[in-house]
C-alpha cells in the first residue's frame, strides 16, 4: 500500500493549461482513500506470457480490424492536417482552428460533468473512464478528438461534388458535352474524373479540386476492382390476377384462395383490340423488337420503362450485397447473363433462343418440350458437357406424390401443358410440357447471349447487361473498360442525356462512398498510395500542396506494407462473406417449396421450377456462380505491387477453395507486415498518469512520434477487450496442459494414439462435436450432402457434410477465434473424462445416475405416419408411405430389417428435396420421412449382443458383423433427456410399466411373454428396478431414508410410473411403519429365493412378473417392450411414430468402468456399461457437450495449470476476462 500511495504522485501529463486547472481541482478536493486502493496497479506487460509482452499485443492489435481503423486514423490525420495548414481556403484553415476550439470546450464540459457527478472522486473518475481509453492524459483526448474531426471533415468534402467530365484532349474539360459524342464508344477513355478550372502552377482555392477528384478516381478504381458493379437493364412483368379467374388454371379442390405470385404464375393473354403497352400486350410489342434494345455498335442495352409494371431503368448489382437486396433468383440470373458474355455459362438449357413467343400468355415462355425429364446445361469448360438436370417436370412430380389424390392439380390449358398424373389422356404422350426459371437470348446463331428472360417472385423480368458485351470477353472481365462505362453512364445522367423513354437514376458515387465508408481509413490510405506510385500528374506534384504531398510520400514509405497486405485481406474476406451468402440465400428462397412437400402439400409448389445452377454436393457452394466472385479474388491479388502468390490453387479450382488458400497466404504477409512495423518502432512503456490502471506505450521511432504513440495506445485500447486477445489467454492454458498435448497435436488439430485410442476412436468425438454443430445451423444444406459427385451412391454421406462444416470454421488458421476455444473446450472435456482410468467420468456418472429412478442409454427415431416420401421410387418402395409406416402397419419388407439400424438418407429433408431438387445438386438425396435428424448419427456395436440382432441375422449366424444403430441420444435420465421427444420420455420415466401392458391378457400383443422367441422368461416389469441393482440396495435405500417426502417419491416411483401394486404399506402410520412395510413388501415380492407356493399365491395380487425386476432391460420400447423386433410395436403420439431402443445401466455399470474400459482387445462389454468400445466412445462424446462438465473441465484445467494463473497488468484485459482466468500482477 505504501509504494502504491508513492506511485499515485506522478504527475498528470497535462498541457499548460490542464495543469493549472489540475491545481485547482486538487486543493479543492482529493479522492477517497477507498476508491485509490481499489485501483488496479499496472505493470510493464499485459500478461506474464511471452504472447503478453507488449510487441506481441501489439502486432494483435494492428492485426484486429478495429485496432488498425484507430492505428491509421491516428497516422492519416496529421498527414490530412497539412492540407489544412497550408491551405490557400480560408475556410479549411478555419475548420481547423474550430475543431480545437472544439475540442477544448467539449472537455470543459466533461470534466465539469463528472465533477458534478463524483465530486472528491471526479479526477480518479476522469482518468479511468475517459482518459485511460483514449491516450491516457489530456493532450491525448484533444489530439484524439481533432484528429477525428479533421478525418471526417476531408472525407466528407472528398464527396461533395461529382466530378465526372467529358475531357477532349485539345481544349480540356467540356462544359457540355454532346449526346452523340459521347455514345461513341471509341470517345469513352475520355470520360475521366477531373476538376475543372485548376492550375497548378497557381495558388488557387480550386485546385482543392484536384485533391478531391484524383481521390474519388483511386477510389472507383476500389469500388470497380473490389464490387464488380454491373448495371442491369430490366423490365418487370408482374404477377397478375387472370381476368378469368384461377380456377381456370389451378384446382380449387386443392389450391384454396390463390394469390398472383411465382407458384402461381399467371398472366392475361395477348389481345390483338388491346391498345395498352403493360402486361401481355406490352410484352407482345417488347418481344417482337427486342434486339433493336441492344445496340450492337457500343453494347449499351435500353430496355424501354413503358413496358415494365414498376418504373422499369437500371439495376446497379454488386458483389456484397446484390443478393441481400434483390430477389436472389433475380441476382443469379444477372450472374448467369454475366457469364454467359464471356462463354463461361452453365445453368441455361442449351438451346438458346433467338425469339420469344409474343401471342399467348407471358408464362408459356418458360414452357419447353419435355422428350426427356433432362435438359443439357453447357459447361464453363467445355460446351460437349450436358449433364446437368434443369428442366422441372410438374407431371412426374405430382405423379410420384399425388397417386392418392383424384383430382388434378392443374385444370385448363396447364393440364394440358403438363400432362397431369390423373390425366390418362396423354399422360404418357412426349410432347408434354416441362418448366424453366431463364432463358438465354440472343440475336442470332452466330452471337452470344445478351438478354434474359427469367422468373422471379414478383413476376417475369426481361434483363441484360448494359455495356457488358464491351467489358466481358471469353478472356474475362476489363476492369479499365468497366470503369470507363460505369463513368459514361455517370456522364450521361450528370448531364441529363438520356432518352426520355429510357430513363434511369444512376448515382455513381453514392455507390463509391457506401463501399468507401466500410473501410475508409484503409481505403483513403490505398488510394493516395496508389496515387504516389501513378504514372498520370495528379495534385501530388502541385506546388500549393508539396508539405501535403511529402507527407504522404513519408507515411507510405512506413505503412507500405502494412496497408497493402491488410487491404487485400479485408477485400478478401468480404468477397467470402458475399459469395456464403449465394447459398444461403438460395436455400432461403428453396425453403418454402420444402417445407410444402413435408408438409404433404405438395400442390402448393405450384409451377415452381429448380434454378438452373449446380450446387456442389461436398461443398454446398454453387461453383459456376461463384466465377463472378472468384473474378474479383484475380483482380484484387493481380493489383498489388507483390503480386506474387505461393497459393495451391489453380486457375480452374472452384471459388471456395481459392478464397481459402488466398486467405491462408495473405494471412502470413499481414502479419509479416505487422510484425516488421511494430518492431522497426521500437516501442517502449512510459510511466502511467496518476489515477490510471494502464499501459502507455510510445515511440521515437516515427516520422511522427507524438501522433505514432497515440495510433499504438489507441490501437491496444481496441483490442485488449476483444475476444481475439481474451482467447489468447484462455489458448494458452490448453497448449501448455501436457495431458492434453498427449491427447491432441494442438498445431494440426489431429489425434494421438492415447489412452489406447487410435485415431478412427478419436474420430467419433470429433464427428459427434460437429454433429452437434450441424443440427444448430439454420440453414444445414448449405454445406452440401458430402456425396462424392464421382461415387454411384446417393447417399448423402453425414461425415462428408461434416468436414464441409469443419472447413468452414477454418479452425487452424483463426487461433484466437471463439470457434477454436469451443472446440478446444470440448475436446480437453473428452480428455478430462477418460484420463486417470476414468476417474472423473466415473464420479460424474455416480452423481447423474440415481437410485431410485431408472437410466438408459437410448436410440430414438421419429417418423410422421402420415408423410409421403417423395424419392419412393429412387427406394424401391411401392408405396409412397415411409419405411417407418409400413412397418407399424406391419408391412415392413421381407427382410424385417430393423428401422433404427437403416441408415436415413434424408430425415426432415434437411439436405432438401430430391423430387424437385430445389438445390440442382449433382447427387440429390433420397428423401426421408423421418421427422428427427438426430437419424443421422449412429453407433456401432460389435453384434456380440443377441438381444441387439434381429432374428434374420441370428439365423444368418451373422454375430461378428459390425452393426450400425442411428439415432443415439447416449445416457438418458428423468432429469436429464437429451432432447428425447416427450412421448419417449414419459415412456421411459413415468410409464416403464404401462397400464396397457399389465392388463393385457395372454396373446395380446403388449404381454411380453406371448411375443417373445422361444424360451424366454421376461416379463412386463422387467427392469422395473434396475436402478437399484439388488433387492438388498432396495432395502438398504428404504432403510436410509429421512423424511416423508423422500418416502412418498419412492412409493408413488413405484406405484405410479411402475404400476406396482404394492401392498401392506399402510400410509396413516409412522414413518417407521411404513419403511418397515414396504421393506416387507420388497422382501416377500422381489426375492427369486422364494418358493413355487410363494409365487404362486402372487398371482393373486397381479404381481406375478416381479421375478425380474432387478435385471436389465435391453431392447424395443413402444406400445410394448420386446428384444426382437419382429414383434415390436412402435410407440405412438398424434401423428409421430417413435421407434426406439434402449439399454438399461445402473451404478454398478458405472463402478465397473476403470483401465479396461477403452481396451479395444477386452470384449468384456461390463467394463464400458455393457456397450461396444464405439458405442462407449458415442456416450462419453456426448457426455463432454454437457456444459456442466465442461465447466468442471475447464476449472480443472485453470486449476492445474502448471504456471498457475495468467498475471495481467492492464485493467482493459483484466475487466474484459473472466476472474477465473486471470490475477493480478
Amino acid at each position: 500500500m505504501k509504494r502504491f500511495l508513492h506511485r499515485v504522485k506522478w504527475p498528470l501529463l497535462l498541457s499548460s493549461i490542464a495543469v493549472s486547472l489540475g491545481i485547482v481541482a486538487v486543493a479543492c478536493a482529493q479522492p477517497n482513500s477507498r476508491t485509490i486502493e481499489n485501483l488496479f496497479r499496472p505493470s510493464s506487460a499485459f500478461t506474464d506470457k511471452n504472447d503478453g509482452s507488449i510487441n506481441a499485443t501489439l502486432y494483435k492489435a494492428l492485426e484486429n480490424r478495429e485496432g488498425l481503423t484507430q492505428y491509421l486514423t491516428m497516422r492519416l490525420a496529421p498527414v490530412l492536417r497539412n492540407f489544412y495548414e497550408e491551405n490557400v481556403d480560408d475556410d479549411i484553415k478555419r475548420n481547423l482552428r474550430t475543431f480545437n476550439t472544439d475540442t477544448d470546450n467539449s472537455f470543459v464540459n466533461q470534466e465539469q460533468n463528472l465533477r458534478n457527478q463524483y465530486r472528491g472522486d471526479y479526477l480518479v473518475r476522469l482518468q479511468t473512464d475517459i482518459l485511460d481509453n483514449t491516450g491516457g492524459n489530456q493532450a491525448n483526448w484533444k489530439l484524439r478528438d481533432v484528429n477525428n474531426k479533421i478525418v471526417d471533415d476531408f472525407i466528407n468534402k472528398l464527396f461533395t461534388k461529382n466530378f465526372v467530365e467529358y475531357v477532349d484532349k485539345s481544349v480540356g474539360v467540356l462544359s457540355t458535352p454532346l449526346k452523340g459524342l459521347i455514345e461513341n464508344q471509341s470517345n469513352w477513355n475520355n470520360i475521366k474524373i477531373q476538376a475543372k478550372f485548376v492550375d497548378k502552377n497557381k495558388r488557387l482555392r480550386i485546385n482543392n479540386d484536384a485533391v478531391y477528384a484524383a481521390i474519388q478516381d483511386k477510389l472507383l478504381d476500389q469500388f470497380v476492382t473490389n464490387e464488380n458493379p454491373n448495371l442491369v437493364s430490366r423490365v418487370v412483368f408482374t404477377n397478375e390476377t387472370p381476368n378469368d379467374g384461377f380456377d381456370n388454371y389451378f384446382n380449387p379442390d386443392l389450391i384454396k384462395s390463390p394469390t398472383p405470385s411465382y407458384q402461381f404464375q399467371v398472366f392475361n393473354k395477348y389481345n390483338q383490340q388491346d391498345n395498352s403497352i403493360k402486361g401481355a400486350n406490352g410484352f407482345h410489342i417488347l418481344a417482337s423488337n427486342l434486339q433493336s434494345y441492344v445496340n450492337t455498335n457500343n453494347k449499351t442495352i435500353d430496355i424501354p420503362n413503358k413496358f415494365s409494371s414498376d418504373s422499369g431503368g437500371k439495376l446497379l448489382l454488386k458483389a456484397s450485397d446484390m443478393f441481400d437486396t434483390f430477389d436472389p433468383s433475380f441476382s443469379a440470373a444477372f450472374i448467369q447473363g454475366y457469364l454467359a458474355l464471356q462463354k463461361k455459362s452453365k445453368g441455361a438449357e442449351q438451346t438458346e433462343y433467338t425469339k420469344l413467343e409474343k401471342d399467348k400468355s407471358i408464362i408459356e415462355n418458360f414452357f419447353v418440350e419435355n422428350n426427356s425429364a433432362k435438359a443439357a446445361m453447357k459447361s464453363a469448360s467445355s460446351s460437349s458437357q450436358t449433364t446437368t438436370v434443369h428442366k422441372t417436370d410438374l407431371a412426374k412430380i405430382f405423379k410420384e406424390n399425388e397417386t392418392t389424390k383424384s383430382t388434378d392439380v392443374f385444370k385448363g390449358e396447364y393440364q394440358k401443358k403438363f400432362s397431369n398424373a390423373t390425366s390418362t389422356s396423354n399422360s404418357d404422350s412426349s410432347n408434354n410440357s416441362a418448366i424453366v426459371d431463364l432463358k438465354e437470348l440472343k440475336k442470332d446463331n452466330n452471337s452470344q447471349p445478351d438478354l434474359i428472360l427469367a422468373r422471379g417472385k414478383d413476376g417475369i423480368h426481361l434483363m441484360g447487361v448494359d455495356g457488358g458485351g464491351y467489358y466481358l470477353s471469353e478472356s474475362g472481365r476489363d476492369v479499365n473498360k468497366q470503369k470507363q462505362f460505369l463513368l459514361f453512364r455517370a456522364l450521361q445522367t450528370k448531364y441529363g442525356l438520356i432518352d426520355t423513354n429510357t430513363t434511369y437514376d444512376f448515382k455513381l458515387f453514392d455507390e463509391v462512398k457506401k463501399h468507401f465508408d466500410k473501410n475508409r481509413v484503409l481505403f483513403l490510405f490505398n488510394a493516395l498510395f496508389k496515387l504516389v506510385d501513378s504514372k498520370e500528374s495528379n495534385f501530388l506534384s502541385f506546388p500549393q500542396f508539396k508539405k501535403f504531398s511529402d507527407s504522404i510520400i513519408t507515411v507510405k514509405n512506413e505503412l507500405k506494407d502494412l496497408v497493402e497486405s491488410q487491404y487485400q485481406q479485408i477485400v478478401f474476406n468480404e468477397v467470402a462473406t458475399a459469395e456464403n451468402k449465394v447459398a444461403l440465400k438460395l436455400a432461403e428462397r428453396n425453403q418454402p417449396f420444402i417445407d410444402n412437400e413435408r408438409n404433404k402439400q405438395i400442390w402448393m409448389n405450384g409451377l415452381a421450377a429448380v434454378l438452373p445452377y449446380e450446387q456442389d454436393s461436398k461443398t454446398g457452394h454453387y461453383n459456376e456462380l461463384g466465377i463472378y466472385y472468384k473474378d474479383i479474388i484475380d483482380k484484387v491479388s493481380s493489383n498489388t505491387s507483390n503480386s506474387n502468390s505461393n497459393s495451391n490453387s489453380s486457375s480452374s479450382d472452384p471459388f471456395s477453395k481459392k478464397i481459402i488458400d488466398k486467405l491462408k497466404e495473405n494471412k502470413k504477409k499481414v502479419e509479416a507486415a505487422v510484425k516488421k512495423h511494430v518492431d522497426e518502432l521500437k516501442v517502449s512503456v512510459i510511466p502511467s498518469p496518476q489515477y490510471s490502471q494502464i499501459i502507455l506505450v510510445d515511440t521515437k521511432l516515427s516520422s511522427d512520434p507524438r501522433n505514432t504513440s497515440l495510433a499504438l495506445n489507441l490501437a491496444l485500447n481496441a483490442v485488449l477487450s476483444s475476444d481475439e486477445l481474451q482467447n489468447t489467454i484462455r489458448r494458452d492454458y490448453f497448449v501448455n496442459d501436457d495431458q492434453f498435448k498427449q491427447a491432441i497435436d494442438l498445431d494440426k488439430l489431429t489425434f494421438k494414439n492415447w489412452n489406447s485410442l487410435n485415431n478412427e476412436n478419436w474420430n467419433i468425438f470429433k464427428y459427434t462435436y460437429l454433429f452437434d454443430l450441424f443440427q444448430k445451423q439454420a440453414n444445414p444444406s448449405i454445406f452440401g450432402n458430402g456425396v462424392n459427385e464421382s461415387s454411384t451412391d446417393n447417399k448423402p454421406k453425414i461425415n462428408g457434410v461434416l468436414d464441409s462444416l469443419y472447413n468452414s470454421l477454418n479452425l487452424e488458421e483463426r487461433l484466437d477465434s471463439n470457434d477454436l476455444i469451443n472446440y478446444y473446450s470440448y475436446l480437453y472435456t473428452v480428455q478430462w473424462l477418460l484420463k486417470d482410468n476414468l476417474k472423473n467420468l466415473k464420479q460424474n456418472l455416480q452423481a447423474k445416475l440415481s437410485r431410485t429412478t431408472n437410466s438408459f442409454l437410448v436410440w430414438s427415431l421419429a417418423s410422421d405416419k402420415d408423410r409421403n416420401n417423395t424419392a419412393s421410387q429412387a427406394m424401391s418402395v411401392s408405396s409412397s408411405k415411409s419405411v417407418l409406416v409400413k412397418m407399424a402397419n406391419n408391412v415392413a419388407s421381407q427382410t424385417n430389417q430393423d428401422f433404427t439400424k437403416q441408415e436415413q438418407q434424408n430425415p426432415n429433408y434437411v439436405f432438401g428435396s430430391s423430387a424437385y431438387n430445389w438445390t440442382n445438386n449433382k447427387t440429390p438425396t433420397v428423401n426421408s420421412a423421418a421427422n428427427d435428424i438426430s437419424s443421422l448419427y449412429y453407433t456401432k456395436n460389435n453384434g456380440s449382443s443377441s438381444t441387439s440382432l434381429t432374428l434374420m441375422q441370428k439365423s444368418a449366424q451373422q454375430t461378428n458383423n459390425q452393426q450400425r444403430r442411428f439415432g443415439f441420444h447416449g445416457i438418458v435420465t428423468n432429469t436429464s433427456s437429451n432432447n428425447l421427444p416427450d412421448a419417449v420420455r414419459n415412456r421411459l420415466f413415468t410409464s416403464f410399466v404401462s397400464q396397457s401392458e399389465k392388463s393385457s391378457s395372454n396373446g395380446g400383443q403388449a404381454q411380453l411373454q406371448s411375443t417373445q422367441s422361444s424360451g424366454s422368461n421376461e416379463t412386463i416389469y422387467k427392469g422395473a428396478l434396475f436402478s437399484f441393482g439388488s433387492l438388498t440396495k432396495l432395502i438398504e435405500t428404504i432403510d436410509n431414508i429421512p423424511t416423508q417426502a423422500e418416502f412418498d417419491a419412492l412409493y408413488n416411483h413405484l406405484t405410479s410410473n411402475l404400476n406396482i401394486n404394492v401392498t401392506g404399506v399402510d400410509r396413516s402410520k409412522s414413518l417407521q411403519e411404513q419403511k418397515t412395510n414396504l421393506k416387507n413388501f420388497a422382501n416377500s415380492n422381489f426375492n427369486n429365493t422364494q418358493t413355487v407356493q410363494l409365487k404362486q399365491a402372487q398371482s393373486k395380487t397381479n404381481n406375478s412378473n416381479f421375478n425380474d425386476v432387478f435385471s436389465r432391460f435391453e431392447g424395443y420400447i413402444g406400445t410394448n417392450k420386446t428384444s426382437n423386433y419382429s414383434s415390436y410395436n412402435f410407440l405412438q403420439d398424434n401423428q409421430i411414430y417413435h421407434a426406439v431402443y434402449a439399454k438399461q445401466i445402473n451404478l454398478e455399470d458405472v463402478s465397473m468402468l476403470g483401465s479396461d474400459s477403452l481396451n479395444s482387445t477386452d470384449s468384456n462389454n461390463s467394463k464400458r456399461l455393457d456397450l461396444s468400445l464405439e458405442e462407449f466412445l458415442s456416450t462419453v462424446a456426448l457426455e463432454a457437450l454437457n456444459p456442466n462438465n465442461q465447466t468442471q473441465a475447464i476449472n480443472a484445467l485453470i486449476a492445474n495449470a502448471k504456471n498457475g494463473l495468467v498475471r495481467v497488468g492492464d485493467n482493459r484485459l483484466f475487466s474484459a476476462i473472466s476472474s477465473q482466468w486471470v490475477r493480478k500482477f
